[in-house]
């Protein structure tokens, strides 16, 4: 199989935090607009002004650089240890699935247990998945 293919599903979780930024940037531009003071994003300090559909924005960005760097971490590792399999990648795509999923629900309806639901499936999926490679390790 070829090691490179591993990089495939990161560079979707890339697209997906590219974005989540470009909607939280545009949230806040028209939340400025709409009359939020530029101000507050200098420290976010206060009383939060920002309509929460931008907050679950900004909350939500911040979540991609959380559970997702232990993502970029074990694909990195595949790559270097020449361990990429079919079985690998298919664990991979799923955790990217998921991460969509997670986002699609966190960015429209937010209903937590959904949520919720999602994010750990997917953390038990990749917890799984560095198992795996650990225990495929010489």
């Amino acid at each position: 199989m070829k090691q490179e293919l591993i990089f495939q599903p990161v560079c979707a979780m890339v697209l997906l935090s590219a974005a989540v930024l470009v909607r939280l940037f545009v949230g806040r531009v028209a939340a400025v607009r709409a009359g939020v003071k530029l101000s507050y994003f200098r420290i976010y300090q206060g009383d939060d002004p920002t309509p929460p559909r931008v907050a679950a924005a900004a909350r939500h960005f911040t979540n991609l650089f959380e559970l997702p760097v232990l993502f970029y971490v074990l694909c990195l590792a595949l790559y270097a240890t020449r361990s990429v399999d079919a079985a690998f990648l298919a664990l991979a795509w799923a955790f990217v699935a998921l991460r969509y999923l997670h986002s699609a629900i966190h960015l429209t309806y937010n209903d937590v247990n959904h949520r919720l639901a999602v994010y750990l499936l997917g953390a038990a999926l990749l917890f799984a998945t560095w198992i795996r490679f650990f225990l495929a390790l010489p």
